[in-house]
């Protein structure tokens, strides 16, 4: 149960849920605020063996369910102390999952590597259907690693290409690149602001953004 973090999300009830990676294997625990305790969550009930598993992501929907994201293409919903997993034979498409993203909607967003962009429209449906973005339908790269909105509640996707606004409502997909004012390389993050300002991080620099 101890080795380096990898990545940490903390949940509505302020528990921490962490990944993280040892010499014997992945691991992922949760630390209860309230009894100030700490879990080893890889034996829990539906969630497949973390030997060569990597939780990547983590997001809550607004049923108050843990979403998790795996490095070889798995994503698994925590709810009623039990995980239930979904794959590529669900209509989630093949790939690591780089980032989750829950929209002002509550539909979950999932930026996939080679994969493209998926999303959730009720993530607290028995059987999720997963609606996909490529470059089939417009994207510009395949290569998607992370998920913001802006005030209108249209998505952006950081790309291996720069960011593409997708408007949920009309389908329609906006490319921005190195001349619309984004620092150069892949985009790895982006974030948010509490005053809608928007953010972008790729491996060059992080900069403001007004689309």
């Amino acid at each position: 149960m101890v080795g380096e973090v990898y990545c940490v999300h903390e949940d509505a009830r302020g528990d921490l849920w962490a990944a993280t990676v040892s010499a014997s294997g992945n691991g992922l625990v949760r630390w209860d605020r309230a009894t100030r305790t700490l879990h080893d969550m890889a034996q829990t009930q539906g969630l497949p063996s973390l030997k060569d598993k990597l939780p990547t992501a983590f997001q809550e929907d607004g049923a108050g369910n843990l979403w998790v994201g795996f490095n070889q293409g798995e994503l698994a919903r925590y709810r009623a102390g039990r995980f239930t997993v979904f794959t590529s034979a669900d209509g989630l498409p093949a790939g690591r999952v780089n980032d989750l993203y829950l929209d002002r909607t509550g539909r979950l967003w999932i930026a996939i590597l080679r994969g493209g962009l998926s999303r959730v429209v009720d993530p607290a449906a028995e059987h999720p259907t997963f609606v996909n973005y490529t470059m089939a339908q417009g994207l510009s790269s395949n290569f998607v690693s992370a998920i913001t909105e802006d005030s209108y509640g249209r998505i952006y996707a950081g790309t291996g290409q720069g960011v593409d606004r997708l408007d949920p409502t009309t389908g329609r997909i906006k490319h921005y690149t190195t001349a619309d004012g984004l620092a150069p390389g892949k985009v790895h993050a982006g974030y948010r602001a509490r005053n809608g300002q928007l953010w972008f991080g790729t491996a060059q620099g992080t900069v403001p953004f007004l689309a």
